[in-house]
């Protein structure tokens, strides 16, 4: 599997912010996968051959959006778990290690956005990111590009919303199917 697909729950939308949880799935992309394959609901901490989550420590010196302090009061409370001060790793050099680690033999990073998800992780392992600028791809423009060419269906799948993991395997799941959808013609293989 060459893809990796990353979600990060944020406490702001800036380069520098900071980071609650991070969540990240190994693919392929024309693949089919489904949620059992990949255990949606699977939420452990820590990290397996296909999957990495961690609730990270405080990052003092990062941006805070109050907005977005906002913005997770109203999200559910089990999304709201990475705001209870209870990491799951000690450092963010030990989130580093093991993310870099699970990188390897990869060669593209998908975020729901590569200008969100990708661009703050650069910025949180800086500077040695795994990943070159050509490396970077963006589910949200997969997305875009699939609704562009007028296909409307999505699959649905119950996972919870704004939870790292939760969000990068519904993200894998539906960049799949997308990408079989426009790959043959609208038409499910």
């Amino acid at each position: 599997m060459k893809h990796i697909m990353v979600d990060l729950e944020t406490l702001g939308t800036a380069h520098d912010c900071v980071v609650l949880s991070l969540g990240a799935v190994k693919f392929d992309l024309l693949g089919n996968d489904d949620a059992k394959s990949i255990e949606l609901n699977d939420i452990e901490e820590g990290m397996d051959d296909r999957s990495l989550y961690f609730i990270l420590p405080p990052q003092p010196k990062r941006s805070v959006d109050q907005s977005t302090i906002n913005w997770w009061k109203k999200q559910s409370p089990e999304a709201r778990v990475v705001l209870d001060g209870n990491p799951t790793v000690e450092t963010i050099a030990e989130v580093q290690h093991n993310f870099f680690k699970f990188c390897e033999e990869t060669e593209f990073l998908w975020g729901n956005g590569n200008m969100f998800d990708n661009a703050i992780l650069r910025n949180l392992f800086a500077p040695n990111f795994p990943y070159r600028y050509y490396q970077d791809m963006d589910y949200r423009t997969l997305k875009t590009l699939y609704m562009e060419l007028g296909f409307t269906t999505f699959p649905s799948y119950g996972s919870i919303p704004h939870h790292a993991l939760c969000d990068a395997k519904m993200q894998v799941l539906t960049a799949q199917f997308m990408t079989r959808m426009i790959k043959n013609g609208g038409m499910e293989d």
